[in-house]
């Protein structure tokens, strides 16, 4: 296997992911249309995108811990079996007690799903690849967030939300099947290890930390996105979501190279700064030119470190990959449920200047967790690219007079020799 390039079966990871992303931000475009059809208030609709994160994220630590004795495609296969099902119950729903069940459905299918892409797409291709390999997965994830909102309300405007699932449906059933011609299969682990065994993962040296600061970046974020339109009222909101899409597809890629070339923690770190001045440069939206530059470098920033989050818990869990990436998609979930929550518990009147106040504030914590308390960036020599440094440890290197000596021996051995 070439290690100049990212193994092509990573771009069937990133369809999966496009097709359980789809099936979670699809919600959000079809709200007017379900408002009308079930004779609800958006408050209560709303609760859909609530069950769907909850699940994934209660959820995907468990389905990790219990599954990782098997292969990364079986659980992958598994998911997005998961996720076709609760997008075909939606279609045809009655009320809203089966859509509430189908969403919880599909929740748990898209956690098994990216905790098995993101697992799978380490073991497919080299270190010195993986983050990038990873952006790609992620890409799947922001590319849905770009498109699926707007084309399923222009979608469910004219036909309502029953075709729109059905076409989700649709896309999962595709996805499965790309995944199940494409994806070679890996051996499983060779021994399951105990559940306890799984849970003592996070304690691994550098683990805690990163999970810390993704958490809180993620609160940070989340705060601001879940609210979006209401912040930001002197632009279309079509035109502002579009923004912050765009700004994630293109921080999804920009992130992966970032840190296989300049390593995670620099790579995350800089988002998290990035993503600080944005929050805290808020107050401009209400120039038009703002309104649109501000949402893109939003979804810059935040999708920007989601692989080098990644990489670096792939780097420092090794053997304990699987548990501990599904343990990161819960605290994923964990943190945009806690940013939702957290802008709600604040005054409507008072958002636009606490909410990115409040942003600032956990994007400067999550910057010291990661960059004081997070594994450090270092250069390996031959084919093994950056690894994640434990904390503690200290790099030896060889004294530029043992380099000398060494060298004249090297020179006198080859003088004298016939």
């Amino acid at each position: 296997m070439t290690t100049r390039t990212i193994v092509p079966a990573t771009y069937a990871l990133a369809a999966a992911t496009v097709a359980t992303g789809a099936a979670n931000h699809a919600v959000t475009g079809l709200m007017p249309a379900l408002v009308d059809d079930l004779h609800l208030s958006i408050a209560i609709v709303g609760q859909l995108s609530t069950a769907f994160g909850l699940a994934s994220g209660l959820a995907a630590p468990i389905i990790g811990i219990l599954t990782a004795h098997w292969s990364r495609r079986r659980v992958l296969l598994a998911g997005l079996l998961l996720t076709v099902a609760g997008n075909a119950v939606a279609a045809v729903a009655p009320g809203f007690g089966l859509l509430i069940a189908a969403r919880i459905l599909a929740g748990l299918g898209s956690a098994a799903a990216m905790a098995a892409a993101l697992g799978q797409a380490a073991e497919l291709n080299a270190p010195e690849r993986r983050a990038r390999a990873m952006a790609v997965v992620i890409g799947g994830l922001t590319l849905a967030l770009a498109i699926a909102p707007p084309l399923a309300a222009l979608a469910a405007a004219h036909h309502g939300p029953a075709p729109v699932f059905a076409a989700l449906t649709a896309l999962a059933v595709l996805a499965l099947a790309v995944a199940r011609t494409v994806l070679p299969e890996q051996a499983p682990d060779a021994a399951p290890v105990p559940f306890a065994g799984h849970l003592r993962a996070i304690t691994l040296p550098g683990i805690r930390p990163v999970l810390a600061a993704k958490f809180l970046m993620a609160t940070a974020a989340f705060m601001v996105q879940t609210y979006l339109t209401n912040l930001v009222s002197s632009y279309s909101p079509v035109h502002i979501l579009a923004a912050y899409g765009a700004g994630a597809i293109l921080g999804t890629r920009l992130g992966g190279r970032a840190a296989d070339r300049h390593g995670p923690r620099t790579a995350a770190s800089a988002a998290i700064t990035l993503q600080a001045l944005t929050l805290a440069a808020w107050p401009l939206t209400a120039h038009t030119a703002a309104a649109v530059t501000l949402p893109f470098a939003a979804g810059l920033a935040f999708w920007s470190a989601q692989p080098a989050y990644v990489r670096q818990l792939a780097d420092a869990a090794r053997d304990q990959a699987p548990a501990v990436l599904a343990i990161d998609s819960g605290v994923m979930f964990a943190g945009i449920a806690a940013g939702g929550l957290t802008g709600a518990a604040q005054p409507v009147e008072t958002f636009a200047v606490s909410l990115p106040v409040s942003g600032v504030v956990l994007s400067v914590v999550a910057f010291g967790c990661l960059y004081l308390r997070g594994p450090r960036d270092r250069r390996t020599h031959g084919d093994q690219g950056r690894r994640a440094e434990e904390p503690g440890k200290k790099v030896r290197k060889t004294p530029r007079v043992l380099e000398r000596v060494a060298f004249s021996g090297r020179k006198n051995a080859i003088e004298r020799s016939p």
